[in-house]
């Protein structure tokens, strides 16, 4: 038994997806089963990106650290005729949604402000310590703010404050001598380090 040319060259049968985007050849001649060529760049673009974005995995998305620390409505004081300290400030930083408040007080503290071990703020994300420096012969030591922010845990960033003995000044209230901050309540922190 012979076998007809169809049974030795059987025709070979493509899926239709690929016949939708094959090049047509010159002895084609239905355009209906073919896609011009931009229509191709796009799918191939197309096809890039969605894998692309999916090759990526969401934990090695980055958050930038923030550059700054805006401080505002920064006080601090002892209070007059008891024993007490209060410390506290707002802080956000551009271009995160950063903005929370940070506060200290205690009833034990006589005329000048205390030290304040690091602490966490209302945003737990955000700490910060409060400290005079040690004073040097002939001068009072500067007072100085550090805060540190969790930004894209485990990653932080810190940075910190200095001002002048001269704007925690000791007032006399009569009986008793009381620290007060006189200076700007409001203040930018760029020494950020991380």
């Amino acid at each position: 038994m012979e076998l007809s040319d169809h049974h030795r060259h059987p025709i070979k049968q493509e899926s239709p997806i690929i016949t939708q985007f094959k090049q047509p050849t010159s002895h084609q001649s239905n355009p209906s089963n073919t896609i011009s060529p931009t229509k191709m760049k796009t799918f191939a673009a197309l096809s890039l990106l969605f894998l692309g974005a999916s090759a990526v995995p969401v934990t090695e998305r980055q958050t930038p650290a923030p550059t700054e620390f805006d401080i505002s409505s920064f006080s601090a004081n002892t209070l007059p005729h008891g024993t007490g300290a209060f410390i506290s400030f707002t802080i956000t930083a551009p271009g995160t949604t950063l903005n929370t408040t940070c506060a200290y007080s205690d009833q034990s503290s006589a005329s000048e402000l205390p030290s304040v071990s690091l602490r966490p703020c209302d945003d737990a994300a955000v700490e910060w310590e409060f400290m005079q420096d040690p004073a040097q012969p002939g001068t009072q030591g500067s007072y100085r703010i550090v805060v540190t922010y969790a930004y894209d845990a485990p990653k932080r960033v810190a940075g910190y404050h200095e001002w002048p003995a001269t704007d925690f000044p000791l007032e006399n209230f009569g009986s008793t001598v009381e620290t007060f901050y006189t200076g700007t309540p409001d203040f930018v922190i760029t020494n950020l380090t991380g």
